[in-house]
C-alpha cells in the first residue's frame, strides 16, 4: 500500500482511501468538507459532540459500478441546486445504512435507520442529518435505473431493513465488493442482475412503473435468479459499530 500525503491511499487492489486520520486535527474539517463537496456541502450537526468533522472513504470500481464504504461522525449533508450543477452527478446513490439519517429529500421527509437501504437521486436536493457511523454505497448510473424503475421518482425510498429483498440486496452489494476485475461481458450482467434486483425490490415498496416495462424479460429474470443465487453463495457483509468491512 502507498500513502500520500494529501490524505489519500492506494493499495494493491486498487482501493481508493481517504480518510482525515492521514491528515493534522488542524485542517481535517476543511479537508473533509473538500472531499464530500461533489456531493454535499458538510458540516457539524449542531450540539454534536464533536465540531470537528472525520470520516473515511474506502471505494473501488467493480463491474463497471463505483462502491464506497463510508465512516464518519455525526454531520449535516446539504445538496442544494448550486452543487448539483457544479458536481453534474447524473447516478443514483443506493446506500446500507449503518447510522441513523434523516432529513428534507426535496420535500419529503426522510428517516432511515440501521440496516435499512436509502435511495438517493442526485440530480435532486436534499439536506440531512447522520448519526455517527457510516454506510455502503453503490453508484448507479442514473438512466439504468430510471428505465428499469419506468422513470419513478426514487428518490429518499426506503427499504426498510426487515424486508426479505432488503437483505438480499445488501448481502449481493457486499459480495460485489470482493469481486476483482471482470470481463465487460461478465460485468455487465453482474450490474444487470444488481439493477434487476433492485427495481424489483423498488417496486415492492411501492414505486409506479409504466405499462410497458410492467414486466421483467425472461433474461431480466434469469439475471434475478443468478443474483439471488450468487447472493447466497457470497454471504452478508459485517457492520460494526464504525461501519461496514
Amino acid at each position: 500500500m502507498s500513502i500520500k500525503s494529501d490524505g489519500h491511499e492506494m493499495n494493491s487492489i486498487d482501493e481508493i482511501v481517504v480518510s482525515t486520520d492521514l491528515i493534522e486535527d488542524d485542517f481535517r474539517s476543511d479537508f473533509w468538507r473538500e472531499v464530500t463537496r461533489p456531493f454535499y456541502e458538510t458540516t457539524p450537526v449542531t450540539g454534536s459532540e464533536s465540531p470537528q468533522l472525520e470520516g473515511t472513504i474506502r471505494s473501488r470500481q467493480v463491474a463497471g459500478l463505483w462502491l464506497g464504504s463510508i465512516t464518519f461522525n455525526a454531520q449535516r449533508y446539504n445538496r442544494d441546486r448550486r452543487i448539483i450543477a457544479s458536481s453534474d452527478l447524473d447516478q443514483y446513490l443506493i446506500a446500507v445504512v449503518a447510522a441513523d439519517l434523516s432529513g428534507d429529500f426535496a420535500g419529503a421527509s426522510v428517516t432511515a435507520r440501521r440496516g435499512d437501504i436509502c435511495v438517493l437521486d442526485l440530480t435532486q436536493p436534499l439536506q440531512s442529518d447522520v448519526a455517527a457511523g457510516g454506510m455502503f454505497s453503490a453508484l448507479i448510473p442514473r438512466g439504468i435505473l430510471a428505465k428499469a424503475t419506468g422513470h419513478a421518482n426514487l428518490h429518499g425510498l426506503i427499504l426498510k431493513a426487515h424486508l426479505p429483498m432488503t437483505k438480499l440486496l445488501t448481502t449481493y452489494l457486499g459480495g460485489l465488493s470482493d469481486l476483482g476485475s471482470q470481463p465487460i461481458d461478465e460485468a455487465d450482467a453482474v450490474q444487470e442482475a444488481l439493477v434487476t434486483r433492485l427495481a424489483a425490490a423498488l417496486r415492492g415498496a411501492g414505486v409506479k412503473r409504466h405499462r410497458d416495462s410492467a414486466r421483467l424479460s425472461p433474461a431480466q429474470s434469469l439475471s434475478a435468479a443468478a443474483a439471488a443465487a450468487a447472493a447466497v453463495r457470497l454471504g452478508p457483509p459485517v457492520v460494526g459499530r464504525n461501519g461496514w468491512w
